[in-house]
């Protein structure tokens, strides 16, 4: 499930921890653009899948730079994605979001997703501080913290109940909010990948 814009920005982010906190640890076909264990939106066994924003397969990203609303960044240091996709086109005629999804050897899938942010980087702190406080309230599946990643950006990351995996959601420009999120990753491994990219 992709979150879109929304008129209540600081509750789009509440939205958006539920949604990773229960996608991470849902079970196969519960999440993504089909139930059917397909390379395209399902995998056997794990909370995290390809194509997770349900979106149309391009060949590369550079493929899709035309047709998003913003400008995406190349991650470095995974490789060639195993699957880029973006979102159907909105009413402009560009696309909200990609996703750029990564085999890595003794991580698993990784998913690479980049979108314009639903709030302006200045609400970005207070959001953050927000969901952190309410771990341990009676609809929190999980927990969230703070973390400086890539020099001084401040991210939110979310781990399941059962930690099965973590997600990493950073501005990486005032323009660009970046999501990471792996099938075997711990929250030092994410943050340490991260650093990587």
């Amino acid at each position: 499930m992709w979150v879109r814009r929304s008129s209540h920005r600081a509750s789009a982010l509440a939205v958006w921890v539920a949604v990773t906190l229960s996608a991470c640890a849902a079970p196969a076909g519960l999440v993504g653009a089909d139930s059917g264990g397909s390379a395209e939106g399902g995998a056997e066994g794990a909370g995290v899948v390809p194509n997770s924003i349900g979106g149309t397969r391009v060949a590369s990203l550079a493929d899709a730079k035309g047709s998003l609303l913003f400008d995406p960044i190349a991650p470095k240091g995974l490789g060639e994605p195993t699957g880029v996709f973006v979102t159907p086109p909105e009413e402009t005629g560009k696309s909200f979001a990609i996703e750029l999804d990564y085999q890595v050897s003794g991580l698993g899938l990784i998913v690479v997703r980049e979108s314009p942010p639903m709030m302006p980087a200045s609400g970005w702190p207070d959001s953050v501080a927000e969901v952190v406080a309410s771990n341990g309230e009676p609809f929190r599946h999980g927990t969230s913290s703070s973390a400086i990643v890539r020099g001084d950006h401040l991210a939110l990351l979310t781990v399941p109940e059962d930690g099965s995996t973590a997600s990493l959601r950073w501005y990486e420009r005032d323009d660009l909010l970046l999501t990471v999120t792996g099938e075997r990753l711990t929250p030092e491994s994410l943050l340490k990948l991260v650093e990587s990219l």
